[in-house]
């Protein structure tokens, strides 16, 4: 039987960082309660700690609502390891970039001033080929709002069918904090 702040092998258990608010907290099953560094309110966005949102957060935007975009595959976008060619189709990195996008085309009118979205988690499957010179569309629709993460359903599509679908997870942060992490 482990011990009270301990791992089952018996090491201590590491406390977890909240990647939103960059405070520290204690792992599941641990209620030593918080003792975590809190930044001052001014630096940190104060909406999604404890996953409290204000109603302006993306207001207006509703489950179901879509946005897409749309392109014409060229040699550029073909699947290409170290530099050198592998096939002559679309590269499945280059869809997940377009599928991104319609992710976060979908939330942009929504944000405001202060605030933008950085991606957090992709989960997507490349079914089918799109060969130089077809044209290919990724849309994302707008799932939910869980605290600060934004989850979209995204899928793309060439003339002949579904060439790819999955999940894209966005994280609404302040720009100040966006800029501070990135050392901008």
């Amino acid at each position: 039987m482990a011990r009270k702040g301990r791992d089952s092998a018996g090491g201590a258990r590491r406390r977890r960082r909240c990647y939103a608010c960059q405070t520290r907290s204690d792992p599941p099953g641990v209620s030593q309660g918080f003792r975590g560094r809190k930044k001052p309110v001014s630096q940190r966005y104060t909406d999604f700690i404890a996953g409290r949102m204000d109603p302006h957060v993306l207001k207006g935007l509703q489950p179901g609502m879509t946005a897409t975009v749309s392109t014409v595959v060229s040699e550029a976008m073909t699947a290409h390891l170290g530099g050198q060619p592998i096939h002559p189709v679309l590269a499945t990195a280059v869809m997940i970039e377009w599928m991104e996008w319609a992710s976060r085309k979908l939330i942009l009118p929504y944000l405001e001033p202060e605030e933008d979205a950085v991606g957090y988690r992709i989960e997507v499957v490349h079914l089918e080929p799109t060969r130089v010179g077809e044209r290919f569309t990724a849309t994302a629709e707008f799932l939910s709002l869980d605290g600060n993460r934004v989850e979209t359903a995204v899928w793309a599509e060439n003339a002949r069918g579904r060439i790819g679908h999955g999940r894209i997870t966005q994280v609404l942060l302040a720009k100040s904090e966006i800029a501070r992490r990135f050392g901008a």
